[in-house]
């Protein structure tokens, strides 16, 4: 049984619903605002890639997000890499604002092939707020990638299991 009670509970159902709402007014506000200027990027990309990064955008707002790298003529493959939307979604959306489709009204919608299937390539890796930090401090002290190094990372380690598996079978 839940300790909440009935209006706290209802009370964190409208904190969820207002939040999803403000978060999509808050993006529109910073790019009519290119509220990225005064804080010295260049470009939304680039800050959105450096305030941004590791943050999973929510369906509502991605339109709005990828259509602001397009117009700055980012190319689909780095919107992908910024955002973590795929590139056949980023190529949907590039269509649909070509199209004049406004980012409110924008669809993503997961196309499924029949063909044949190619094996997983991403790997969800769980960190705690704490090692997040201190590997994001890193990154930035030597100007990094975060993603980039983490990748480096994780296949480091399994080329060393391999070699060692290889050892072994020797």
């Amino acid at each position: 049984m839940s300790k909440l009670t009935k209006k706290a509970s209802a009370a964190l159902w409208d904190e969820l619903r207002d939040g999803f709402l403000n978060i999509e007014k808050t993006i529109i506000k910073i790019i009519e605002a290119k509220a990225w200027e005064p804080l010295g990027y260049a470009t939304f990309a680039e800050a959105w890639a450096d305030r941004m990064d590791g943050v999973r955008l929510a369906g509502e707002v991605r339109a709005h997000v990828v259509y602001a790298m397009l117009a700055e003529g980012e190319a689909v493959e780095a919107i992908s890499a910024r955002t973590g939307i795929g590139t056949g979604s980023v190529k949907d959306l590039r269509r649909q604002r070509s199209n004049g489709v406004p980012p409110e009204a924008a669809t993503l919608v997961r196309q499924h092939t029949r063909g044949h299937q190619r094996p997983p390539y991403r790997l969800i890796v769980e960190f705690s707020p704490d090692e997040r930090e201190q590997f994001a401090e890193a990154c930035k002290r030597f100007d990094l990638d975060m993603t980039t190094e983490a990748t480096e990372a994780i296949r480091a380690h399994f080329a060393r299991l391999a070699q060692l598996t290889d050892k072994k079978a020797s």
